[in-house]
């Protein structure tokens, strides 16, 4: 209901000529971009939240995961606003925060009112550059049941694009190093913790640079909240 009510009333301003559409990238305070869908917003925001680890995560051919403007930072601002259907193009709200702690990024998606948190990271672990694709594969992972139809979503969108052959969904516990994870635990939207293949792996790595298959991020989404569309480029 809240979603249709917030429609119609874009739907409604629209027509009376009162939406001001804000830049698709728009810089904001605490290192974050918003991107705002200037042809109709379908009521629903969603935060993506690209790891930081203070630029320390490297790869092969000298890839590094969390760099304030490089690996998981520019997955997200293409899936929010770049190649193919992309979530800016399927009318999502979209923050995209970089930067920060996961506990600071947590608090800005909840005071921000979002109805989607994806936290999104890639893999390590020992470094065989020329492994070939049993070596890799994407994750997605859950912490309570509510999140396992979400994370399924993911898996089955972004995994067979990626060259790894070990895509899963699984329970944190067991698949991370940790046995809760803040992003997981702590948002008031649905949450999705994404490990988008291995970075110490060439193949890997090539897939991440790929800038042609993060709309695949937006086609789960939408599949998760059941519109019937299946706009995959």
């Amino acid at each position: 209901m809240k979603k249709s009510l917030l429609a119609a009333a874009f739907v409604a301003s629209f027509l009376i000529g009162a939406v001001v559409a804000l830049t698709p990238a728009e810089a904001t305070g605490g290192g974050a971009f918003n991107y705002f869908p200037s042809n109709g917003w379908n009521g629903y925001r969603v935060f993506l939240s690209p790891a930081y680890h203070g630029g320390a995560n490297k790869g092969c051919s000298g890839y590094v995961e969390d760099g304030l403007t490089t690996g998981a930072v520019d997955i997200a601002r293409e899936a929010a606003s770049g190649w193919g259907t992309d979530l800016l193009n399927r009318h999502y709200y979209v923050r995209v925060k970089m930067g920060v702690s996961a506990g600071l990024k947590v608090s800005d998606s909840n005071a921000w009112g979002a109805d989607m948190h994806i936290a999104m990271h890639s893999n390590a672990k020992a470094k065989i550059c020329g492994a070939g694709a049993s070596y890799g594969g994407t994750l997605a992972i859950w912490e309570y049941s509510s999140q396992i139809a979400l994370a399924n979503q993911f898996k089955a969108r972004i995994g067979p694009s990626s060259p790894g052959t070990g895509d899963d969904v699984c329970y944190v516990a067991s698949c991370s190093q940790y046995p809760t994870l803040a992003e997981l635990r702590e948002p008031h939207a649905k949450a999705a913790y994404l490990e988008m293949e291995f970075h110490t792996y060439q193949l890997g790595v090539d897939w991440l640079l790929d800038r042609t298959w993060q709309w695949r991020i937006g086609w789960a989404v939408d599949k998760y909240w059941g519109y019937p569309r299946d706009l995959i480029y």
